[in-house]
């Protein structure tokens, strides 16, 4: 895979999760990391992959719930 596909894949994974999480974390990518942020105390976790990603996101949504607005 070239490095634009695995950008554009990249960008499909963050916008797929953004759309199902965003209210309640900031998600992204930087420095060869998935990483998430709580809106609500701004924990940080980072993760390898974007599958990673969304699985830590459903512990921690289930662990703590961020408050919807």
């Amino acid at each position: 895979m070239s490095e634009d596909d695995d950008a554009r894949q990249r960008g499909h994974d963050i916008a797929q999760i953004r759309y199902h999480w965003g209210e309640v974390y900031e998600i992204g990518w930087e420095d060869g990391s998935f990483w998430f942020r709580r809106r609500d105390n701004g924990a940080m976790i980072q993760c390898a992959t974007a599958a990673a990603l969304r699985s830590e996101i459903r512990a921690d949504y289930g662990a703590m719930p961020v408050a919807r607005t």
